[in-house]
This record gives C-alpha cells, structure tokens and sequence, in this order.
C-alpha cells in the first residue's frame, strides 16, 4: 500500500467535506419533507418481500431498493395499514421514525454514487476535476431529493453508472475478475428498475465485439465466454433476489394457469392457444413486473405537460423541457460549453469515456419514446453521465501545464480506483484545485470556481424542498402551470401545514390534497375539500389539484384562482383566503 502522506490526506478533506454537505442536505430534505405518493407502497412491498417471501402487490417495480431500504424497518413494530387504492390509514411507530429509517437507506446510496463519481472522474481526468464534478453534484437538487426519499429512482440512477463504468473497466482489463463485477453491477440495474433490459443487452453485446484495440465483426473472435457468463450471473441473481421462487405454468383448453407457493391465489388468464403444456419458470414475477411495464408504457399514463392534461401521455419534447425546467441552469450551461470544445478537439473524451457514454445515449432515446410522462426523476440516470463530461472543462485548463487524461488503461494505477495511491501526476501542484500558471487559465479556473459557487446558491434557495426545485426563471407561485407530480408535488407538504396549522389556531382551515398518506397521522385537522365544494376561510389545495390532475373535473379547484394567495407552503401547496360571501340586503 502506497504511504498516505499529509499532503494527501489534506487533499481528501475536500471530497470529504464536499460528502459531508451532502449528507447534511439529505437530513435536512427527510426532517422537513412528509412521505411522498410512492413511499408507502415501496415500503408495503419490500415488508411483504422480506416477511412473507411474496411479490404480489404493486409488482412494477424489481425488489432491489426495496429488499434494501426496508432492512431497517423489518421489526414488528414497524406496520404500515395501506389500502389500494386510497391513502395509508396507519403507520407505525409513525410516519416520520418511518421516514428516518428506510429514507436513511437511500441517502446512503446517493452517498456511494457520489463516491463513484468521484473516483470514476479522477481515474478519467484528474484529482482537481473530480472535486469540481462532485461539488456541483452535492449541490444538484434533484440528486438530493430522489436519493432522500424511499422510492427506487435513486438506485437506478447508481445501478446505471455502476454499469457504464464497470463496464468501461471491463473494456480495458477483460479479467475474469471484471467479468464478474460487469455481471453483478448490470444485474443490478435490472433488478433496480425495469428500464434496463435495453441497457443490458448493450452491455451485453459490447461484451461480445469488444476488444481492447476496438471491436471485432467476426462472430469466431467475439467474447462468447464473457458474454455468457455475464448473462448466467445475472439471471441467477435475479432468481435469487426473488428468493428462488419458481412457478408452475400450466397451458390447457385456452387458459394459462400460474401457480406458486407464495401466491395467494393461482393466477388464470385466457389466451388464444390450443396447445397443452406445463413446465417451470424461475423468477416469474420479475417476467411479469416487467410485462406489466411494458404494457403500461404502451397503454401511456395520466400525464400533465406545460398546463395540458393527457389521458396517455407521450409528449416527445416532455423529459427535454424537464431537463430545462429541473436541471441548474449552471450545470446545462457548463456541459453545453464542454460539448462544444469536444467537438472542437480542445477537449479530448478519453477513450473509456466515450464507451460509457453510450449508455445515457441510449437511455435518452428510450425515455423520449416512452408514455409514462410523470417527473423528471425518470430521466435522472443521465445526470452523473453530463457530470463527468463537464469535469473535463476543468482539466482542459489542467492539460495547459501539460498534464494529460488517463483513462483507466492497464498501466494505469487508478484502473481499480485505489483510493490509497499517494499524490498523482495532476496533484503535483500541491492543491486540489491547483491553479494554472498562465493568468488566462488562471482567469478561467475563477470563473469554474464562480460556477460552483453560483450553483450552489441556486439550489440552497429552494432549500430543503428539493423536489419542488425549479430554475430560477420560474416563479415558485407558477411552477404548477408546467409540471406536476413527483417533478413539483409529490404529496410531501404534510409538516410544512402542520408548522402553518400551529401558527394559526384559530383559523378554519379546508385541505385538498393529494398524496398517499392520510393527512391526520401528521396531526393535520384541516377539513378535506371535496371537489365541486365551495367554502369560505382558509383553503389548502395540492399544486397537482390546482393543476387538474388525477381529477373528475379538471377545473374543480380553479375557483380558488378568484381569491388571494395569502402562502405557498413547501413550494406545493397553495393557501388562498376565501372571504365570506356578504350577506343580502332586506328591504325595510
């Protein structure tokens, strides 16, 4: 093991205080944010999982997140009473010691991508451009939210870029041990969200026709044993995420019938066949989440979209105008910028990189074709990608004293991110972010420097209400006339009115609200407001209701527009005063 030195050790500080922010940020966003929509059923499901061996309820999503984020919350004590459909009735001890244990969990996976991006970017450029991607990375809104909030966006996010740079590692050193490795990070993105079939099968076939030098077209010459044993090892691990489950398939008169030992009741479809048969299927029910997908992405989604509501969705500018609206602006205009001086040669994409690269290439081509249009948190999985190509913006201006990228090529000491190497080539400067020599890269470092700083802000000012963050050139107030759902309100304004319910006792207060949780296990006492009900007082009402979403009447709670806005309580919901209506004039 190389000497760690105090040179080096000071070094670290700043990716360990850089980590530390983003920690600090996590536990404000799960002390102030109630649970969102989607919380409770992942948490039913993984309980169910991990209690009763069963996949059954809402089976769309694979169980990784879940089997992880529900390990601390397996105790009997922890229930959740959730009906479908309808709110969660009860949650035990309460919904907020519930909110601290599984959303720990993922808070820590963002914690882990964090690192891997650090690592992945020092391996690639330099020291001082993986501090620069990782200070704008802890200060990215949406990373914030979707990785302090229990649902599976945050783990898909991981698993991918796990996948892109292992297999990038894999592409350099095709080992046996890298062979292994590839098969566990892509099994893990299939078993953290059902985007990744398509990405697994272009891992998959860049395994076969990679090369170190390239790539061959020869079938003779291609990696039939990587490839193969890359597949084995995933399909056995999702077999054994599924706790080895195997199930009956019995083809007879027209019907199929599915039976398992942890299903309630056997499940009959009609199908159009005529053949009889029975045979076996190990781990059906990721099949069948997946079909379920599938199905509904074919079928589209109850979406809304820069104030127009659609039965199916699929809107082709949705994610691109999400990324607009949802991404800092700092962070658009830095990866722009770097675009235009790689296609200009004044930065060079390492080799490794460009490989990587084509997994959020493919990716956005999915999403754009994709029907489920409901938050820009399906997107994500782009982000650390931009993130690394934005760090070679600051080792350009490194490369003008003559350092060079390195990739992680076999004479490469980080090609397996070992963290416990001494200072390297770029470091020799003797500061993190080492300044160029020359006062015009010296100039344009600050200018970097100022990027960060001023992203920083940007995000701090919608602070912690991370989920609801826009850009700076939306009002808050307006923010629902463009997006809704988990990209705006997500059901996560419950504390925020128990403070305003607090601080204003003795006033009448009508709630409609939209989220999965019942608002009295928080101690809420407003009134519910049904649609069509007109009142007077103090009304409450969801951003995705004044939107019209998930409603009889899309204009139900448009009324509410007539009167003043006296609050905006977490950025999502919205508090009007409605006067009482004066009283008719008698005739003496």
């Amino acid at each position: 093991m190389a000497h760690v030195t105090p040179h080096s050790r000071v070094r670290l500080l700043i990716p360990a205080l850089l980590c530390f922010a983003y920690l600090a940020q996590c536990a404000w966003f799960i002390a102030t944010q109630s649970l969102t929509f989607d919380e409770t059923y992942h948490v039913v499901a993984g309980l169910d999982a991990w209690r009763q061996a069963r996949f059954e309820r809402w089976n769309d999503h694979p169980p990784l997140a879940r089997l992880l984020f529900t390990l601390p919350v397996l105790g009997s004590q922890w229930q959740i009473d959730q009906p479908d459909p309808g709110p969660a009735r009860a949650v035990f001890p309460s919904p907020e010691a519930l909110a601290w244990r599984v959303r720990s969990v993922n808070a820590l996976l963002g914690l882990l991508l964090a690192v891997l991006l650090w690592f992945t970017a020092r391996g690639l450029w330099s020291e001082a451009a993986a501090n620069f991607a990782l200070a704008l990375f802890v200060f990215t809104p949406a990373l914030m939210a979707h990785f302090s909030v229990a649902t599976t966006d945050g783990a898909a996010v991981l698993a991918t870029f796990a996948a892109a740079v292992q297999f990038a590692r894999w592409r350099s050193r095709p080992t046996r041990g890298h062979t292994v490795l590839l098969g566990l990070a892509l099994c893990a993105m299939m078993l953290s969200k059902f985007h990744a079939p398509l990405l697994f099968a272009l891992a998959v076939g860049f395994v076969l026709v990679c090369k170190p030098q390239g790539f061959t077209p020869r079938p003779r010459e291609w990696n039939w044993r990587a490839a193969l044993a890359i597949v084995g090892i995933t399909a056995l691990l999702i077999w054994a995420a599924y706790f080895f489950h195997v199930t009956k398939v019995t083809l007879a008169d027209g019907r199929v019938r599915l039976d398992s030992p942890q299903q309630t009741q056997p499940l009959i479809e009609k199908i159009p066949t005529l053949i009889h048969a029975t045979f076996y299927v190990p781990a059906y029910e990721y099949l069948v989440g997946l079909g379920t997908v599938v199905h509904h992405n074919l079928r589209g989604h109850n979406s809304y979209f820069l104030g127009q509501l659609s039965p199916t969705g699929g809107w082709k500018l949705y994610f691109p105008v999400s990324i607009l609206l949802k991404w800092p602006t700092v962070v658009l205009l830095l990866f722009v910028a770097a675009v235009i001086l790689a296609l200009r040669k004044r930065i060079v994409l390492p080799s490794e990189l460009r490989w990587m690269l084509w997994f959020p290439a493919v990716f956005f081509v999915q999403a754009i074709f994709s029907r489920i249009n409901i938050g820009d948190r399906h997107i994500l999985p782009i982000y650390p990608f931009v993130l690394l190509v934005i760090a070679g913006l600051w080792h350009s201006l490194e490369s003008q004293r003559g350092f060079v990228g390195r990739g992680f090529s076999r004479d490469t000491k980080l090609a397996s991110f070992d963290v416990s190497s001494g200072a390297s080539a770029p470091e020799a400067s003797g500061t993190a972010f080492g300044l160029s020599s020359s006062s015009f890269f010296r100039r344009l470092q600050i200018v970097l420097l100022v990027a960060v700083l001023l992203n920083a802000a940007d995000a701090l000012r919608c602070a912690p209400d991370y989920l609801s963050w826009f850009n700076i050139l939306v009002k808050r107030e307006n923010a629902w006339h463009l997006l809704a759902d988990s990209s705006l309100d997500w059901g996560q304004g419950l504390l925020a009115l128990r403070r305003y319910e607090a601080e204003h006792p003795n006033e009448a207060i009508y709630l409609a609200y939209y989220g999965n949780v019942d608002p009295r296990l928080y101690g809420i006492r407003a009134t519910p407001l049904k649609e069509g009900e007109r009142v007077t007082g103090t009304v409450v009402v969801s951003s995705v209701y004044l939107a019209g979403r998930l409603l009889h009447d899309p204009d139900a709670y448009k009324w509410l527009l007539r009167h003043p806005r006296k609050a905006l309580l977490n950025h999502t919901l919205h508090v009007f005063e409605v006067p009482p209506k004066p009283r008719p004039q008698t005739s003496r």
